[in-house]
């Protein structure tokens, strides 16, 4: 998008400030929430991408990131953003794959309508947690807690009329804009 260049040298800039647990434990800090908004605004004003006919491109990535302040998601078609959603929950949590499971499970939830009628054969699902995406591909972790988050992912994703889903590691930087939409 046009504005990712613009926007990540302030919020970089402003990130350094903080210490490691900021994804995790620390409320995101106001300006770097000024930031992402002005991006979040930028992205859902813009006119909406019509979705590409199945035949052209079957698949949808979904890329998903959650922070302390919430959960962002934007889904991409023919490399163009076609949708985003975006959620506000404050969460503590020192358990980073638990948080970034939570919060893909919440996505799922809200968007099986949007999911359902894409006409999409396969979703690509991306996030920058390896434990977490590790526990997706497996179907299962020894961590009671996310096994039990990982458990209704695949229900809701058995659901839904894909014939495939992935799930794939992406590093954070390659996240952009669904990280924007989890600190917006």
């Amino acid at each position: 998008h046009p504005a990712i260049p613009t926007l990540l040298p302030p919020l970089y800039e402003e990130l350094r400030r903080y210490p490691a647990k900021f994804e995790t434990e620390v409320p995101t800090p106001p300006r770097v929430t000024t930031i992402c908004r002005q991006f979040a605004t930028a992205i859902l004003q813009q006119p909406p991408m019509p979705t590409t006919p199945p035949q052209t491109d079957p698949a949808i990535i979904m890329q998903a990131d959650s922070s302390a302040t919430g959960t962002g998601a934007v889904f991409i078609r023919n490399g163009h953003i076609v949708h985003a959603d975006r959620s506000h929950q404050a969460v503590r949590c020192s358990d980073s794959a638990l948080l970034e499971l939570r919060g893909l499970c919440r996505v799922l939830r809200r968007q099986q309508e949007f999911l359902r009628g894409s006409g999409a054969r396969e979703l690509h699902i991306q996030m920058d947690n390896k434990t977490a995406i590790c526990g997706l591909r497996k179907g299962k972790d020894e961590n009671v807690e996310r096994n039990a988050v990982i458990q209704q992912i695949t229900t809701l994703a058995r659901e839904l009329p894909f014939q495939v889903v992935n799930y794939d590691y992406v590093a954070g930087k390659r996240l952009v804009e669904a990280d924007f939409f989890s600190r917006a």
